[in-house]
Formats: structure tokens, C-alpha cells, sequence
């Protein structure tokens, strides 16, 4: 472990009451970059001061001014109202996927962001002695899909992705109203039906970043498809890989995802280990409850479950 020293440096920091900024975005504007192996690096970040930092690797003090510039983007609970929609959770529950939101667990912000930058870039590498470890705080951490599975209760048979023909999965996303998979790549969402719409709406807040609420990408689809028809797909690889893509990545503007889950995962592994959570850190403000407007079951949207229970649910979110 390298200890952190050094002097203070300008910080801008975040508050829990920062606009969100467009969540997949690569990188900050600017015309002053170099490129270290292919990567672009901005030069305008300002620096971060590194006390009371733990460092596994020397190399990742130069890393840790990207983190801290990067947004978390914490998991929201659903309103209680929404948790009305039986038809919605019934498949949540069925993909072992309730714990992303509802009684979603703590987020303790700089400890997060500590475990990302001790990624080793090695850590899928099975020749690597640091296979599938990340050091933080002098204590390893254990993290593979299968850690976040086994955290959310998934059974290990439901790990194994489907080939899919997007054709099929945008007749079943829209209701048979779009039969052929667009060729600019892009569902529209205003095409898809009422469960569906749902579902992109918690996943693009929970699971996967996307600035293209207009339109729902080929791998965000595929998702929705497999958890409204029951199939299998490796939720636990998703949440590895999305959170390795920030071992190596110098961009600001790329949200870190699952930092609730990532806090307690930690945790679970050292519950009673002062040195893991320091004494009186701050927890991470909870963002406000996911909640659903009433057009969301009325329109062009093809209604696929029950509108009682969702008018019950859009009443109280504000249209």
C-alpha cells in the first residue's frame, strides 16, 4: 500500500444536489488532450487533493483526479406507489433484481471511489495474482459477477446469456408495432409497451447509463427482453465489467454506476473492520424515489399490464 502524502491541490468538488450531467457522455469538452496508449487524456483537470487517500498501486495517484471528477450515480428506490405494479415486480423478483430498487443499501461516496481506483488492470487476468481482488483500505475485496450475484441472491444457473435476433426482441418490446430491428440502431421508446417503458425507465436510472432516452440501444433491448420474458442473463457480469471500464478510463463525464451496491459488497466482506469504514464517514444523500408519469400508460404505448394498479402509481408522481 502506498501511503498518501503530498500537498493540497484546487478541488472542485460534488454535492448530492449537482445536476445530472448526460450520463454516458466519454469525455469533457475540451481541445487540450493528449493520448497516452490510444487513450485521450484531458489536460484540464484540475487536481484532487490525495490525503487521507489509500493508494494500493503508486501508479493510481495519477488516476484518482479522474475519479473524484466523476458523478455517481446513485440507485433509486422505487416510490411506493410504483412498487404497486405487480406485474413489474413480479419480474424483478424473479430476476433476483429487487435489491437494486428497493431497500437499496448505503453509499459511502470517497470509499467507492477509493475501490475504483485500486482496480488492478490486470483484475480479469486468471494469470494475475490479483485475479478478481481489489486491495482498498489495506483489506482485499473479493469481486467477480459471481460476488455480485451471490449478493443479490441470483442462483448461479441464471448466468448465461441468449443469443438474440433483435428483430424478435423489437416485435416483443413494441408489441408487433416495430417488426424489424431499425437500421440506425435505435428502438424509439415512445414504441414500446407499457411494461417495457417501465422497465427502460428503472434501467436507464439503476443498471446501464445511456444519454439516448429517445431511443433504446441494442444491449439496453436485450436486457429488457430477457427480464420481461424470463430468460437468463449474467446480471453480475454487467456490473463487473461496467465497473472495471473505470480502471483504465481518464474520462470525467462517464458516470460511476452501482455505488450503493458496490458499498455494501465491500462492506458485507468486512463488516466489523474500522479500517473499511473510517469512523464518522458520510453516507451519500439518497436521491429522490423513482416515480412514473401517467403518460407512460396511456398513449401510443401498447397497455401490457394491469392500469389500475399503474394509474394508482402515476397519480401520485406528477404528470
Amino acid at each position: 500500500m502506498v501511503a498518501s502524502t503530498g500537498r493540497k491541490r484546487k478541488h472542485v468538488s460534488e454535492t448530492d444536489s449537482e445536476p445530472e450531467v448526460e450520463p454516458d457522455v466519454p469525455d469533457i469538452s475540451t481541445t487540450t488532450k493528449k493520448r497516452i496508449k490510444g487513450k485521450r487524456i484531458p489536460l484540464n483537470v484540475p487536481d484532487a487533493p490525495i490525503d487521507n487517500v489509500s493508494f494500493h498501486f503508486a501508479s493510481s495517484t495519477q488516476s484518482w483526479k479522474f475519479v473524484v471528477q466523476r458523478r455517481l450515480a446513485k440507485e433509486k428506490e422505487l416510490h411506493e406507489d410504483a412498487l404497486g405494479l405487480k406485474e413489474i415486480m413480479d419480474l424483478l423478483v424473479d430476476a433476483s433484481l429487487m435489491k437494486t430498487v428497493k431497500d437499496i443499501g448505503r453509499c459511502f461516496t470517497q470509499l467507492v471511489r477509493e475501490f475504483i481506483v485500486n482496480i488492478p488492470t490486470d483484475c480479469d487476468d486468471e494469470s494475475s495474482y490479483e485475479y478478481r481482488k481489489v486491495y482498498v483500505r489495506g483489506k482485499c475485496v473479493n469481486f467477480s459477477p459471481e460476488v455480485v450475484n451471490e449478493f443479490l441472491g441470483r442462483s448461479p444457473a441464471a448466468v448465461t446469456d441468449e443469443e438474440l435476433d433483435l428483430n424478435k426482441v423489437a416485435k416483443t418490446l413494441t408489441g408487433k408495432m416495430v417488426k424489424k430491428w431499425p437500421k440506425k440502431g435505435l428502438l424509439p421508446s415512445g414504441k414500446l409497451t407499457t411494461k417495457y417503458v417501465v422497465l427502460f425507465k428503472i434501467e436507464c436510472a439503476n443498471w446501464m447509463a445511456t444519454n439516448h432516452l429517445s431511443g433504446v440501444t441494442a444491449p439496453l433491448s436485450k436486457m429488457l427482453y430477457l427480464i420481461g420474458t424470463g430468460g437468463e442473463f449474467d446480471f453480475g457480469q454487467l456490473v463487473f465489467e461496467q465497473t472495471l471500464k473505470h480502471a483504465g478510463s481518464y474520462a470525467v463525464r462517464l458516470p460511476s454506476l452501482f455505488p450503493c451496491l458496490l458499498s455494501e459488497i465491500i462492506v458485507q466482506q468486512h463488516p466489523h473492520n474500522p479500517h473499511v469504514v473510517r469512523a464518522n464517514e458520510p453516507q451519500g444523500k439518497k436521491p429522490m424515489p423513482l416515480k412514473f408519469a401517467y403518460r407512460l400508460f396511456s398513449g401510443t404505448h401498447v397497455p401490457d399490464i394491469g392500469l389500475s394498479a399503474a394509474k394508482g402509481s402515476a397519480s401520485a408522481s406528477g404528470t
